[in-house]
């Protein structure tokens, strides 16, 4: 270890260790921030706050040295919320840490609170919480909301205000699907949904689907997945299904075209869960590394819903959800993916410095067919006071051991290998069919469908590995273990799931 000389004075050492934190506090903004506010408020610590050029603030916390869970602050208490710049009572081990290590190695990271930002307030910060987490009022208003939308005249000559939104998905079909612009075009896409849904009822925000929390027993969430929501699947007459969608709040919804709103899923249907998506999200060390895994799993659940494209699939209509130029007319759409910006929002928090990655060459070009601005700009949420709650009841009966929650991303049965008393074997999951990537995505990025389906399949291939690692953990921690609990050898797994080399660049 490097020492520092005796002779050097205390506030020199103070003022390196300053200098040092201030920059990693900044490094954090990407660039992006004009001032960087530092305040460290124990033990290896950092808190940081970051200031952008439209008055934007984000608070965040970063560790020097060994990771520990703790909780941030969810706002700077009133001693602190003047400071500029500042750093309070650091002793002697915290500035040698900070002096002496190269911190851009060393640097650990820690999950985010979420934090409203300071330019915010109760009146405009938009709380997208888990469908089943809203009153009677709140699920009321947003479907009031979204069905006045259908009424209001369209701006580019179609059936409503609400088609225009279909279009403007079909439009830009190729550029924004298999591409790093899938997430913040996604992202703004909602966002802009959101605000005209907002010129109605200023109270509504987009309600989130944890798909992830059922995922091997989806059909269970009649709240949403049943007469009472948004309605559950079309019925079947003499056989087949029918065109349309019969029950739920969307019935007869028919999109840009007239086609109807339908649903034609399986008894069996189910899609990637905690189990994948946690190693995902809070282990895969880049946005490359996210980014396609998870917009695989999201897949799924667009072809679990409506329908999977196949040569044995029975005669009758193709699922609304199923096509990607017509699945906006799902109400389910808007929910769907509000949760899979909700895991992309995740992967931000779980690494902080990382959370302004992006590896596409369209950074500072606008959004086609979009109002709000560019790429970076919807790189934070927090730039348009939107922030997530999760489902309150993810787990179900699987409670946290200890005060590992891991965003509560916690699955809803105990799904494994199945060889251990404490683990359940997870159903077989359905790849993607030739079929559907080449009706979806060849045929509007126009490329060969082999070479698009390698892509898929190689996406799938380290979900699978990523399920191996899992299951194998998980048995080796029972094994060790046999008293503990499901929970436990959960929240083991998650907290050391090692991410592998193999699988940055797939």
């Amino acid at each position: 270890m490097i020492k520092l000389k005796t002779s050097e004075p205390k506030m020199n050492m103070k003022r390196k260790a300053s200098r040092r934190a201030k920059i990693l506090c900044l490094q954090r903004a990407g660039g992006a921030g004009m001032m960087g506010r530092m305040l460290v408020i124990k033990r290896r610590e950092i808190l940081c706050q970051n200031e952008w050029i439209d008055g934007t603030r984000e608070i965040f916390g970063v560790y020097v040295g060994k990771v520990e869970l703790a909780e941030v602050p969810e706002q700077l208490t009133p001693k602190f919320q003047n400071c500029n710049y500042l750093v309070m009572r650091l002793g002697t081990l915290q500035f040698l840490l900070l002096h002496i290590l190269n911190l851009s190695f060393y640097l650990q990271t820690f999950a985010v609170a979420a934090v409203t930002p300071a330019n915010c307030t109760a009146t405009n910060t938009r709380t997208r919480s888990e469908w089943r987490n809203l009153n009677g009022t709140q699920r009321a208003s947003f479907i009031n909301a979204i069905k006045t939308l259908r009424t209001k005249p369209s701006r580019l000559h179609l059936e409503s205000r609400y088609h225009d939104y279909i279009k403007v998905h079909a439009d830009n079909a190729d550029a924004i699907h298999m591409s790093p612009l899938f997430w913040p075009w996604h992202r703004a896409f909602l966002y802009e949904f959101e605000t005209e849904l907002r010129t109605i009822d200023p109270t509504v925000s987009i309600p989130l689907w944890d798909w992830a929390t059922d995922a091997q027993h989806p059909l269970r969430n009649t709240d949403l997945l049943g007469p009472a929501g948004a309605g559950s699947r079309n019925p079947r007459r003499g056989g087949h299904r029918v065109a349309c969608l019969a029950d739920g709040f969307a019935a007869g919804w028919r999109g840009v075209g007239g086609n109807c709103l339908s649903r034609v899923y399986e008894d069996g249907v189910n899609w990637e869960g905690y189990d994948t998506l946690a190693p995902v999200v809070l282990k895969s060390p880049s946005f490359r590394a996210f980014r396609g895994i998870a917009e695989n799993c999201h897949n799924d659940v667009h072809v679990g819903i409506g329908g999977d494209l196949t040569e044995q699939r029975p005669p009758g209509p193709i699922g609304t959800m199923t096509d990607i130029t017509l699945s906006p007319n799902d109400p389910l759409f808007w929910m769907h993916h509000a949760f899979v910006d909700y895991l992309w929002w995740r992967w931000q928090q779980a690494h902080p410095l990382k959370a302004n990655d992006y590896d596409g060459k369209d950074l500072h070009s606008k959004m086609k067919g979009l109002q709000s601005g560019t790429v970076q700009r919807a790189l934070s949420l927090q730039s348009w006071c939107i922030v997530y709650e999760p489902y309150s009841k993810a787990g179900g009966k699987l409670k946290a051991a200890s005060a590992v929650t891991h965003f509560a991303m916690r699955p809803g049965s105990p799904v494994g290998s199945g060889k251990k008393k404490n683990t359940v074997a997870r159903k077989k999951k359905t790849p993607l069919s030739k079929i559907w990537v080449e009706k979806n995505i060849a045929h509007h990025k126009k490329v060969p469908v082999e070479e698009v389906l390698a892509v898929v399949r190689k996406h799938e291939a380290v979900v699978e590995d990523i399920k191996n690692e899992f299951d194998k953990a998980m048995d080796d921690f029972l094994d060790a273990n046999p008293s503990s609990s499901y929970s436990d050898a959960y929240d083991h797994t998650i907290s050391n799931f090692e991410w592998k080399e193999s699988w940055e660049n797939s």
